[in-house]
């Protein structure tokens, strides 16, 4: 994943006073990224109900560990 640096010299950006619509460009690439890898990596947990048959739920813990933030540079 592209660096903010990397970025704002890519955008030309980096001499620039209005560093919003950079700033939410770049939040918007990281999100897609986490969204991406949320979809790849979420796993699922396959329970017995107590009403019989079987439930099941997607894994928390593998949505918000799948793009970590340390990514984020």
């Amino acid at each position: 994943m592209i660096t903010v640096k990397e970025f704002m010299y890519a955008k030309n950006y980096w001499h620039s006073e209005d560093y919003y619509p950079l700033l939410i460009e770049f939040a918007k690439l990281h999100v897609t990224e986490a969204l991406k890898a949320a979809s790849e990596h979420a796993s699922i947990i396959e329970y017995d109900s107590p009403f019989g048959g079987t439930n099941y739920l997607i894994s928390e813990e593998s949505i918000l560990t799948a793009y970590p933030l340390n990514l984020i540079k």
